[in-house]
């Protein structure tokens, strides 16, 4: 996955970056085999619908996780990301096309302070009130 906008020594105030990824239908067992959470929101569409869902859905860590990584790849080193905070907002389901759209708010000393929001192929606001801070050094 390619993020696209400027590179960490481009960014100014106001510039956007953004990665996307259409999740593959069997993330959800992927995710939870790692992360050990078989909720099954997550494994059973007919469970998922029984709640109010489409079907089943993608954990949102998993997708906190896709938007740690749109700035952990902009400074390529982990640790360089100071914080990250997100509010989920509409599900995100198997096979949906997701984007994270960061926006540089707020330059100041050694971090970039970036506002951002994901949404699916139909505009859906999956996460909403996105926040991230970057060192530089």
């Amino acid at each position: 996955m390619e993020i696209k906008g400027k590179s960490l020594d481009e960014i100014q105030v106001g510039d956007e970056i953004s990665i996307s990824k259409k999740v593959p239908m069997d993330e959800g067992v992927r995710y939870a085999e790692a992360s050990g959470d078989w909720n099954p929101l997550h494994q059973d569409d007919d469970f998922a619908r029984a709640v109010g869902f489409n079907g089943k859905i993608v954990h949102g860590l998993y997708m906190y996780a896709f938007c740690g990584k749109l700035f952990t790849d902009l400074v390529k080193d982990p640790m360089r990301l100071k914080r990250l905070k997100v509010r989920f907002s509409d599900p995100l389901y198997p096979g949906d096309t997701v984007t994270v759209k960061a926006n540089a708010a707020k330059i100041k000393g050694d971090t970039i302070y970036f506002d951002f929001e994901v949404k699916n192929q139909e505009g859906s606001k999956v996460i909403t009130k996105g926040g991230a801070e970057v060192s530089l050094k």
